[in-house]
């Protein structure tokens, strides 16, 4: 039986959006299970390579922005030239406990997790750092 061609293309990829424990790249899920996008990188989590971090805080980043667990709270005004701002809108737990259950491949503890959101500067309701004044 063939599939015609528009059929095919129409088909929604398998798997859920996964980061992977060994190398921080995306890949579609073929199980629940998985946690490493390919063999290679299976082997070398086993051989215990460095992981790399890089695209692990930029996934955080725009995972956090989408399901509006952070947003912007400044500048208000857009010709303010200063950099945007952003604080986290629910609690960092909570947050916490939905970016590990999203993706265990690439789960944080309390202190990496606090780790990454002052590398983004998304700040919390129990820390904002001091205002320069320019």
């Amino acid at each position: 039986m063939n599939i015609p061609e528009a059929s095919a293309s129409t088909v929604a990829p398998m798997g859920r959006e996964r980061i992977c424990a060994q190398c921080n790249d995306t890949y579609r899920a073929p199980r629940v299970s998985s946690l490493y996008c390919s063999a290679k990188c299976r082997l070398r989590a086993h051989r215990g390579t460095e992981v790399t971090e890089g695209k692990t805080l930029d996934l955080l980043r725009r995972w956090l922005l989408r399901r509006n667990y952070a947003g912007q709270i400044g500048p208000v005004n857009r010709r303010d030239p200063r950099p945007p701002v952003y604080a986290l809108t629910v609690a960092r737990a909570f947050a916490l406990g939905e970016w590990n259950g999203w993706n265990p491949g690439a789960a944080m503890t309390e202190e990496a997790f606090a780790s990454a959101l002052d590398g983004l500067a998304i700040y919390g309701p129990d820390y904002m750092p001091p205002r320069k004044r320019s």
